[in-house]
Formats: structure tokens, sequence, C-alpha cells
């Protein structure tokens, strides 16, 4: 990639994890919720952070993708809750959608 791709590319990541956050911020309070709200939010500023070049804020985000996926609290164990099933298989799908574009973007720790 040259210099205008990872510009580019960061534009997106930037707009990728706010849709991520949007999608959150509507949810009640609850302890796993503000869990992930938190992650995204920390990927949020480090993608702000202007000290930071394009390609290392991609690489760093690739990597805190990948960290979704690790540990005792993994990202795909997570789900949105709602009373009717098919409102909460769609807002679930949606925040699955939302997450894949952001792992297209920046990959899930494997570089760029």
């Amino acid at each position: 990639m040259n210099a205008e791709q990872y510009r580019r590319s960061r534009e997106q990541a930037v707009g990728a994890v706010a849709d991520v956050l949007a999608v959150l911020e509507g949810e009640p309070r609850r302890r796993d919720v503000l869990f992930w709200q938190n992650r995204f939010a920390e990927m949020a500023r480090y993608l702000a952070n202007t000290e930071v070049d394009d390609e290392q804020a991609l690489r760093e985000t690739s990597e805190f993708v990948s960290e979704l996926y690790a540990r005792g609290r993994n990202i795909t164990d997570f789900y949105l809750v709602r009373t009717d099933f098919d409102e909460q298989r769609a807002v679930n799908i949606e925040f699955e959608n939302k997450l894949a574009v952001l792992e297209r973007i920046v990959g899930r720790g494997k570089g760029l």
C-alpha cells in the first residue's frame, strides 16, 4: 500500500469503528455491553491519535481486532439481547456485519 491507501484505509477504519459503537450506544448499560463499548472506544481513540502514522494505526487496530477473539471474554460469545427473537437476530446480524467490515479493512492480527 502507498501512503494515500493507508490514509484512506484509516479513514474507513474510523468509520467502521464508529458504526460498531453506534450499534452498542443504544444498548442497555449491561456490564458486557460496557466492556465491548470500552474496547471499541479504545480502538477509536487509537485511530484518532494524530501522533501515530496511518500504517502503524492500521497495524495496531488489526491487533486490537485480533484480541477481540482471544482470552476469556471473546466477542463471539457476545450478543445483543431483545425480547423478540426476530429483532434480536436482526440486531446481532447488523452488529456482526459491522464488525466484519472493520475486519475487512484492518485484518485480524495478520498485519497489512
